[in-house]
């Protein structure tokens, strides 16, 4: 066990025990450690980690909120996490062997690590497009009836430069429709999204409120000129599901 922790921490905390001020590593680890057989992960360790995640995921969406997700700030991101699942799991190999000169390292790469995130996240927030109102939807008006098995024609406003349209049907017990095609790997190209009245999967909506999600997604480029796709705000109107099964009993499954 502690040969494990000690090879791996080498090579994670490399960066701050020199005195850096960011971590250094290019996302793959310097050494491979041998496999992880320590003990299961206790009741203290999932929830620091839960709290862990928790605080960070919040933090990422208010630095990010109302700008579009580039690539860039995707790698980013990506980077960030399997350099902290990897710094949460040596921590944890450090308290089961009660090393706690190891777990202050630790915790002082952590806090390093997220603070190069955040400044890195931060500029490239403000560098990336600023997200777009979310499309308006034509048809059906909101409050509408939808029968089960009939033919529902969902019409959205067109966006100025869009490629892609999202329309999904949101109902009970997650139950849902949407124009997107497995064998393209894409959302409808026009602004207009019909669920056809012999849908096999009208048979698992169950009558009562539902809703409708549209969006729309448009070519744009990041400030180094690199092209990605980015979507709209999301709108969602409410609408009523008719002549389908009665709604499961509370508990029932």
């Amino acid at each position: 066990m502690r040969a494990i922790l000690g090879t791996t921490l080498v090579a994670m905390l490399v960066a701050v025990s020199a005195g850096a001020a960011t971590p250094t590593d290019s996302g793959k680890p310097a050494v491979l450690a041998p496999h992880d057989a320590g003990p299961a992960e206790t009741t203290g360790q999932k929830a620091y980690r839960n709290a862990y995640i928790s605080k960070t995921v919040k933090k990422e969406q208010e630095v990010t909120k109302e700008r579009a997700w580039t690539p860039d700030i995707g790698a980013t991101e990506n980077l960030h996490w399997k350099r902290a699942y990897k710094a949460l799991r040596i921590r944890e190999l450090a308290e089961d062997d009660k090393e706690t000169s190891a777990i202050t390292r630790v915790d002082a790469y952590i806090t390093k690590l997220d603070q190069h995130f955040f400044t890195e996240l931060t500029t490239l927030a403000a560098e990336a497009p600023a997200l777009l109102p979310a499309p308006a939807l034509t048809a059906p008006a909101k409050g509408s009836s939808l029968g089960v098995g009939t033919a529902v024609s969902i019409k959205i406003a067109p966006v100025a430069g869009a490629t892609h349209y999202y329309c999904l049907l949101w109902g009970k017990e997650h139950h849902m429709w949407s124009n997107y095609d497995p064998a393209t790997k894409q959302f409808g190209a026009t602004p207009e999204c019909t669920i056809p009245a012999g849908d096999a999967k009208w048979a698992k909506f169950e009558s009562g409120g539902a809703n409708i999600q549209i969006r729309a997604e448009i070519p744009e480029k990041t400030k180094k000129g690199v092209a990605f796709n980015m979507w709209t705000h999301t709108a969602q109107i409410p609408v009523t599901i008719t002549g389908g099964a009665a709604p499961a009993a509370s508990g029932a499954k």
